[in-house]
C-alpha cells in the first residue's frame, strides 16, 4: 500500500512529512529545503514556477506570481497571472502538486493519499475548497485536520502519556488559531477552539513595511498600486529585517528605488526591536478575544492549564513570547519546531488512517468550530419576519456528531419546503450567518418537518440533509 503523506498547507510556506518507525519525519523538497513557499508565478517564457523559485520571481515581476492564497480559499477571489487566470483552489493544487513530486521523488514510490491540515477556524467552504485542491493535484485527501489539533498530536506523540491540558498556540504566515487540548490515557481530546483566518506573520511584515515607507514619506497603499516592485522588494526585506530583529536588538532596511532595486545609494532605515514591538502591538492584541473565547467554551481559567504551546513561524517573535507570557503569566513551550510540528501531526493522522503501529493506542477527538442551524422566520402579531438564527449543533461540540430539532410549517399546506443550513459566529452581541447550502424537496408534509443536522471530521457542515416524511399510494411513510 502507498505511503500516506501529510501535508502543512501554509499561507506563507507548506511541508510534508511522513511517519517512520522513528516517528515523523519532514520530506526535503527539490532543493534540500523542509519549507517550500506556498508561492506561484510564471517566468516570461511562460513556464509555471512553484516554490523558491516563484518567490524569488515575484520580487521584480510581482504581476506574474500569487501568494497567500490560502486566505481566500473558499471565495470567488481570482488571481491573473500573465493572462491566465487562477482561483484559490488551482493555485492551491499546484502547490501540492510540487509537494507530491517531491516526496514520489523522495520515497521512491507512488504517492496518491495525504492528509492535509486547514486552520481550525475554517469554514465548510473553505474545507471542501481544500478537498478540491487535493483532488486537481491527484491526491485523495484522507482527512482534513485542524492545525492546531495535528500539532497538539505530535506533542502527543513525542511525548507519550502523560496527562496535560493545552493551549495551543498557533500564529502562522496568515491564520491564527487557539485550541484547548486535553490528553490523557492515551486520548487527545480538543476541548474547543477559537482563531482567525486574517491574522498572521503576513501582517507583521506589512505593518513593518507600512512604518518604513511612512518614514519616507510614502503610502503603502498608494505606493503599492504605483510602484509595485518597490513594495514587493520592500516586503522581502521587512521579512528578513522582521527574523534578524528575532535575535538581534536593532537592524537596518534598505528601501528599493521604485523598480525594486537595490542600489548603493538606496536610502536606509534603523529599526529596533523596540519599535517593531511598538507597531505590531495592535496586530498582535487581536489574538486575546479568541483565546478567551476558547478559555471560556471550554469551561477552564487562565491558569487551569498546564502549558501554552507554541506553533508557526510567527510565534518566534519575541514580541510575541511577552504577550502570551503576560497573558498566562507563566512562559510559553516551544518543544519541537514550530515551522514542521503541524506536519508532523499530519504525518501521525496518516498513520492513525494506515493502522501503523507506532499509533495503534491514539485516539483523537475534535469539535466543530462554528455553531450549525438553520434559517427561520418568527411571528410578530400578523407580520412574518425572515433573516432569524436556529441552532441545532452549538460550536465547540465533538464530532461525529448528529442532532434534531422540531420546527412547525408557516401554513398548513405547503407543496414545498426551503431551508437555508447555516453556519454562524457569534461576535459580541451580533450574530453573522453565512448559507452554508440549500436543500429543497417537494412533498405534502401533515406534521412538522425535522431538519437533521451532522458535522464531521471532514467537513464542519458535510452530511447535511433532509430527513422528511415520503408519500405512497396516499399513505405516509417515515424515511
Amino acid at each position: 500500500m502507498n505511503t500516506i503523506i501529510g501535508i502543512d498547507l501554509g499561507t506563507t510556506n507548506s511541508v510534508t512529512a511522513h511517519l517512520t518507525q522513528d516517528g515523523p519525519m519532514v520530506i526535503p523538497n527539490a532543493l534540500g529545503e523542509s519549507l517550500t513557499p506556498s508561492v506561484v508565478g510564471i517566468d516570461p517564457d511562460g513556464k509555471l514556477l512553484v516554490g523558491r523559485a516563484a518567490k524569488e520571481l515575484q520580487i521584480l515581476h510581482p504581476d506574474r506570481c500569487a501568494s497567500v492564497f490560502k486566505r481566500h480559499m473558499g471565495s470567488d477571489w481570482t488571481a491573473t497571472l500573465a493572462g491566465r487566470t487562477f482561483n484559490p483552489e488551482e493555485l492551491s493544487s499546484l502547490v501540492l502538486r510540487s509537494l507530491r513530486e517531491d516526496a514520489e521523488a523522495y520515497l521512491g514510490e507512488k504517492v496518491d493519499r495525504a492528509v492535509i491540515t486547514v486552520p481550525a477556524y475554517f469554514n465548510d467552504h473553505q474545507r471542501k475548497a481544500t478537498l478540491n485542491a487535493g483532488k486537481i493535484a491527484g491526491l485523495k485527501v484522507e482527512r482534513i485536520v485542524n492545525e492546531p489539533t495535528a500539532a497538539a498530536m505530535a506533542y502527543g506523540f513525542h511525548e507519550g502519556r502523560k496527562e496535560k491540558l493545552w493551549l495551543v498556540f498557533d500564529l502562522g504566515g496568515g491564520t491564527f488559531d487557539a485550541s484547548v487540548v486535553e490528553v490523557f490515557e492515551g486520548v487527545l481530546e480538543v476541548k474547543s477552539s477559537a482563531g482567525e483566518t486574517f491574522l498572521g506573520g503576513e501582517d507583521f511584515t506589512r505593518s513593518l513595511a507600512a512604518r518604513v515607507l511612512e518614514a519616507v514619506g510614502l503610502s503603502f497603499e498608494r505606493t503599492e498600486l504605483v510602484a509595485p516592485r518597490l513594495v514587493s522588494r520592500l516586503m522581502q526585506q521587512c521579512e528578513i529585517a522582521k527574523c534578524r530583529l528575532s535575535r538581534e536588538e536593532a537592524t537596518t532596511i534598505r528601501v528599493p528605488s521604485n523598480d525594486g532595486d537595490l542600489g548603493p545609494d538606496c536610502r536606509q532605515i534603523t529599526v529596533t526591536r523596540a519599535q517593531l514591538q511598538e507597531w505590531t502591538a495592535n496586530t498582535l492584541a487581536r489574538v486575546e478575544l479568541p483565546i478567551r473565547r476558547a478559555l471560556g467554551d471550554a469551561g477552564i481559567g487562565w491558569k487551569d492549564l498546564d502549558e501554552v504551546v507554541l506553533v508557526g513561524g510567527a510565534t518566534r517573535m519575541p514580541a510575541v513570547v511577552a504577550r502570551v507570557t503576560q497573558l498566562f503569566g507563566k512562559p510559553p513551550q516551544c518543544r519541537l519546531d514550530p515551522d514542521e510540528v503541524v506536519a508532523w501531526g499530519a504525518a501521525v493522522q496518516a498513520g492513525l488512517i494506515a493502522c501503523d503501529r507506532a499509533v495503534d493506542d491514539l485516539v483523537v477527538t475534535d469539535v466543530a468550530p462554528f455553531t450549525l442551524g438553520i434559517g427561520i422566520s418568527k411571528l410578530f402579531g400578523s407580520e412574518r419576519r425572515d433573516g432569524y438564527f436556529l441552532p441545532i449543533i452549538h460550536r465547540n461540540t465533538p464530532f461525529p456528531s448528529a442532532a434534531l430539532s422540531r420546527w412547525p410549517r408557516w401554513k398548513p399546506i405547503r407543496p414545498r419546503l426551503s431551508s437555508r443550513f447555516t453556519r454562524a459566529r457569534i461576535a459580541g452581541s451580533r450574530i453573522t450567518c453565512c448559507w452554508a447550502s440549500s436543500c429543497c424537496r417537494e412533498f405534502r408534509a401533515a406534521r412538522p418537518v425535522k431538519p437533521w443536522r451532522s458535522a464531521s471530521p471532514m467537513t464542519s457542515t458535510a452530511c447535511s440533509r433532509w430527513k422528511p416524511p415520503s408519500w405512497r399510494h396516499g399513505t405516509r411513510r417515515r424515511t
